[in-house]
């Protein structure tokens, strides 16, 4: 553990460096965002067995932005380094992982992909990239650590979307038009394997949104997303061929208090006999500035579920609550209560106690 303490503590300094010395060796066409995680994940009791690994994710990411073409044009490229002690998985055994950044620890390329405004309705990103950057997320997921609340647990279960801990190469186009967009992408199906391409299938994803106000008192916003996805995987080896749906909302506003409460809600459905989470459900709540004078402040209570075949659902209860030490520095606490880990193991409880980093304020959240 203290080797663990001591990269921590280097990757902190690091990372806390890197803006710094970008602005001064850099020209203003680049910009840099990302985040630097760190965290111990503790299962207390019930699951497989008691115990704590270490995670640790560092994300950089620099954008250029082509200041002398007509139309809004933009580039990225980031590295993904990811460090751990060993699975997550072998003590608490939920198929909703307890943390988002569980992972096999590596350093890959994660962003290469250019981005086009086509004109005032249509644009496209093509490259190399994270799908829940742009489709499958609400602001919400992100601010909470199980990685239920992520990217959908049915497709997520039943396809191997380009989604971290690999991105995929692909296409995304959005277009959209007052109220309405609509998102249509195709993915390689095996992003672990960058240099296939498509050889080994193909994952497509759609999503019609729509957002409004609502007429209530402090006129909160309303979201809405449907969504399908079909994966054609021709290796058996690595997989099946699969079709999906999910729907979900969020709706958000600021109360007299000058409180931002932002509610969330997905289901997702798989109706392949072949798929062993045929649905999934949650439910999610973020407040921020609850204490007076902590605005950047954010509490979180989350409740997934997922529904295995032939045993019992695996339910997550969590809390959790992001401490903003600094701009750019936070330390999130979190509990989690998981009931029938993948069905079988006795009820799980666990903690993580998270340190974030925040490049330029950009963090992604997995899910």
């Amino acid at each position: 553990m203290a080797r663990y303490c001591a990269t921590t503590l280097l990757a902190v300094l690091l990372t806390m460096a890197t803006p710094v010395l970008f602005a001064e060796l850099v020209p203003k066409p680049f910009s840099l965002e990302g985040f630097f995680i760190a965290e111990d994940v503790t299962n207390f009791s019930g699951g497989a067995k008691t115990g704590s690994v270490f995670n640790g994710v560092y994300h950089p990411i620099l954008n250029y932005h082509f200041v002398n073409n007509p139309h809004k044009a933009s580039a990225r490229i980031g590295i993904l380094a990811i460090a751990n002690s060993q699975p997550q998985f072998n003590y608490s055994y939920a198929s909703q992982s307890v943390s988002n950044m569980t992972a096999q620890g590596e350093v890959i390329l994660a962003e290469l992909n250019y981005y086009q405004t086509i004109n005032k309705w249509a644009d496209i990103r093509l490259g190399l990239m994270d799908i829940r950057e742009y489709l499958n997320v609400f602001d919400v997921p992100k601010e909470l650590i199980n990685s239920g609340f992520g990217t959908n647990r049915v497709m997520n279960n039943a396809a191997d979307p380009a989604t971290y801990p690999y991105p995929g190469f692909g296409a995304l186009v959005n277009l959209s038009q007052g109220n309405y967009g609509l998102g249509l992408s195709a993915f390689q199906a095996n992003p672990r394997h960058q240099s296939t391409f498509f050889h080994d299938g193909v994952f497509f994803l759609e999503e019609l949104n729509w957002d409004a106000e609502v007429e209530l008192p402090h006129t909160p916003r309303l979201y809405l997303k449907l969504g399908s996805w079909q994966n054609y995987q021709p290796n058996p080896q690595l997989g099946f061929s699969n079709i999906g749906l999910y729907v979900m909302g969020q709706i958000v506003w600021v109360n007299a208090a000058q409180q931002q409460i932002n509610i969330m809600s997905q289901l997702g459905y798989g109706p392949n006999k072949a798929n062993s989470l045929p649905y999934s459900f949650n439910l999610a709540m973020t407040i921020s500035n609850l204490i007076p004078g902590r605005t950047e402040d954010k509490l979180g209570i989350g409740y997934s579920e997922v529904w295995l075949r032939n045993v019992s659902p695996e339910i997550v209860f969590e809390v959790t609550y992001a401490i903003h030490i600094m701009k750019n520095i936070a330390i999130k606490p979190d509990l989690q209560y998981i009931v029938h880990p993948s069905g079988i193991k006795p009820n799980a409880f666990a903690g993580i106690l998270r340190l974030i980093y925040n490049i330029d304020g950009h963090m992604l959240a997995r899910h």
